[in-house]
């Protein structure tokens, strides 16, 4: 298991989130319903993403794999807060 964080902030509707999300090259996704993403710097075939990604009704779950997660979060809540305003980030315990 990764690191963990909650990704706290406010979005109109999951559709607008996954549009946005859709626009970063790194995501892949939504992999299933429910709003679950994965993110990969490469994309090997049956290999672990990155990270993971799932969206909630407060914001979204993201778990940094290890590889290139821990920068890709860094690039996530950019997107979220130029899309959405702020982003609060806690560790998931």
């Amino acid at each position: 298991m990764g690191m963990e964080y909650r990704l706290r902030f406010a979005y109109p509707d999951e559709g607008s989130l996954e549009a946005s999300l859709r626009l970063f090259p790194l995501v892949r996704g939504p992999v299933s319903s429910g709003g679950f993403f994965e993110l990969r710097s490469t994309d090997p075939p049956g290999e672990m993403p990155d990270a993971t990604m799932k969206i909630e009704p407060c914001g979204a779950y993201y778990c940094d794999n290890g590889g290139e997660g821990r920068q890709m979060l860094g690039l996530v809540i950019a997107r979220l807060v130029t899309s959405f305003g702020p982003v609060v980030v806690e560790e998931w315990e």
